[in-house]
């Protein structure tokens, strides 16, 4: 939660733990564990995002298998790139 409530300042605290609260019952999540100290593995392909610092979103892939683009294509070539001596940058806010 400190993750989320650090890249999503203008987010509350209410908000963020009713969509937490909401993964396990979408099947989002599953439970390694009980209580406090639980430790929680995604299901599927999603990530929780924050735009412009107050609104938070689930972002879900609509690819049903686990190899995508950016790991068959995108993230070899970048590797490929540093071993060249070439540096990359990651620019998604351009």
């Amino acid at each position: 939660m400190a993750d989320l409530q650090a890249e999503c300042p203008g987010v509350g605290v209410d908000l963020i733990r009713l969509l937490l609260a909401r993964l396990p019952k979408e099947d989002k999540v599953k439970s390694l564990g009980t209580g406090r100290g639980a430790k929680w593995e995604k299901t599927g392909n999603w990530v929780i995002s924050c735009k412009q610092g107050n609104k938070l979103r689930i972002e879900f892939s609509t690819m049903s298998h686990a190899y995508t683009e950016d790991q068959l294509v995108e993230q070899p070539a970048i590797g490929l790139f540093g071993e060249v001596g070439w540096h990359t940058v990651v620019a998604m806010a351009e």
